[in-house]
């Protein structure tokens, strides 16, 4: 049980994490390079991160995700 819901959970996780990234349109500002001598350095910039980033971060999530909600079952009968 606890398998196939870290692997739906990793799927869902990963589909969704692609599809914002790739055409979420998402940008990113480095505000310490703004506040320097030459703003222009600061962004903002596309953020692109390939996929296999993507898949060992979500299997990060996805692991542990799985460890927190065990940890909360009392196994006593």
């Amino acid at each position: 049980m606890g398998l196939g819901v870290t692997f739906v959970c990793f799927t869902i996780y990963s589909v969704l994490t692609f599809v914002v990234i790739k055409y979420g349109n998402l940008e990113m500002v480095n505000y310490y390079a703004n506040n320097q001598d030459n703003p222009e350095d600061g962004g903002p910039i596309p953020i692109d991160i390939d996929i296999m980033k993507i898949l060992l971060f979500t299997a990060l999530l996805c692991s542990s995700d799985v460890v927190a909600a065990v940890s909360i079952v009392s196994y006593e009968s």
